[in-house]
């Protein structure tokens, strides 16, 4: 889903000119759509971490998201003061098109991290099975 929320922003912030309605109204609803799937991230911590650690795994998940989302907010007012002549508020379609590109680089922050954490927590569970024996359920 998070590539589609990419995908929809490519293509606003591609636009030539200011992007369409219809197409607003499509990343609107794509984001809106695909904003319950950072929730993942809780599932995760619940299932990965022992009971006594689960509200410091909830904590974490939490906070990394506030974190990200104030990184990110400071970010396209730093670009976009950056993008705009002068003392003005009056900010370009050009200048808000490099400040929403500031979220290309948390994007490619988590999915990296997606994919590194992913693989080594495939590692952890294939080990953990292997030394537990034919008792354990096998990996699918």
């Amino acid at each position: 889903m998070n590539s589609a929320i990419a995908f929809v922003w490519t293509v606003v912030l591609a636009w030539s000119g200011p992007a369409p309605l219809w197409l607003l109204i499509i990343l609107v609803l794509v984001v809106g759509v695909s904003t319950p799937a950072s929730m993942i991230g809780f599932d995760i911590a619940r299932t990965s971490n022992p009971d006594e650690r689960l509200a410091s795994a909830t904590g974490i998940v939490d906070q990394a998201d506030f974190i990200a989302s104030l990184v990110l907010v400071v970010a396209i007012g730093i670009v976009l003061d950056w993008r705009t002549p002068g003392a003005s508020n009056a900010y370009t379609t050009d200048a808000f098109g490099w400040a929403m590109s500031c979220q290309y680089l948390l994007w490619i922050l988590g999915t990296v991290q997606i994919v590194r954490y992913r693989r080594l927590t495939r590692m952890s569970i294939i080990a953990e099975v292997s030394s537990d024996g034919p008792q354990r359920a096998r990996l699918g």
